[in-house]
């Protein structure tokens, strides 16, 4: 049995290493011909990751550019887990990320009626 740890490094380094905008993933069990092909999902959508089910991308919703967004945290994540002089579990899971620190610009609009 994994520890939380252990599933939690898997998952980031699966994230870090898997373009699902390029390849795409099924937790389908076993084949059914009744069952759409992978390679129509990914002519609907630009992120592909199927449930077990074969009918749903869990994905569906996610652009391209968010997903290597994900990809990239996960890729800093790993780094910080992998810096042995770094408290990780401090880093990563108990200190908040203020938003003006995550990115460069940050613009607030304001709806105002015509």
């Amino acid at each position: 049995m994994m520890s939380g740890y252990q599933v939690l490094r898997s998952t980031l380094q699966f994230l870090a290493t898997t373009d699902l905008s390029v390849t795409e993933i099924s937790l389908v069990k076993d084949v059914d011909v009744s069952l759409p092909v992978l390679n129509y999902f990914h002519q609907v959508f630009e992120v592909v990751f199927v449930d077990p089910s074969g009918l749903m991308n869990l994905c569906a919703d996610m652009t391209a550019s968010k997903y290597h967004r994900v990809q990239f945290e996960a890729k800093c994540s790993m780094e910080i887990f992998d810096d042995w002089t770094v408290d990780s579990f401090q880093a990563l899971l108990m200190t908040m990320k203020p938003l003006d620190r995550a990115f460069d610009h940050v613009f607030q609009l304001a709806h105002h009626a015509l």
